[in-house]
């Protein structure tokens, strides 16, 4: 039994949670998450099959023509309105810490979700690009995505 660990890249990353204002009561371990109005707005995917809502808080899940978004969708692991990036804490004016969501395939078939705490979104100067590094939870493999605002 071959496991294959997939990023969901081609507009595929998904997050879950809420961030919180910097000086808000945590349960993060004393990390503060951080929000910023520059996510506000539609992002896609460079492909433009998969589509996030963006908040000051990360990015959910809008909408994907996707087939591998639509089978996490079908197996029950990610819903839209999930949240594909979450968890920002403020590491420069651009650059934040994050937490990704991985999905990885048995035989072929999704199963399971998990999400990286080893990743990076770096926001581009003119606020119109998106740039999301992370590493797998499941084998630490190394992926990255460009997201583009809509």
């Amino acid at each position: 039994m071959k496991n294959v660990i997939h990023f969901l890249l081609w507009g595929s990353l998904v997050l879950l949670g809420a961030c919180k204002k910097d000086g808000d009561a945590d349960d993060d371990g004393g990390r503060h998450q951080t929000e910023d109005s520059r996510l506000v707005g539609k992002w896609q995917n460079e492909s433009g099959t998969t589509i996030y809502n963006g908040r000051a808080d990360g990015l959910m899940l809008e909408s994907t023509t996707n087939s591998a978004w639509l089978e996490t969708i079908q197996t029950g692991f990610v819903k839209y309105g999930d949240f594909y990036i979450k968890n920002l804490n403020r590491e420069s004016e651009n650059r934040f810490s994050c937490e990704a969501l991985w999905y990885t395939r048995v035989n072929g078939t999704i199963s399971g979700v998990r999400y990286s705490s080893e990743s990076t979104l770096t926001i581009s100067q003119d606020g119109n690009q998106l740039e999301l590094d992370s590493y797998s939870p499941y084998d630490g493999q190394r992926a990255t995505s460009i997201l583009i605002k809509r």
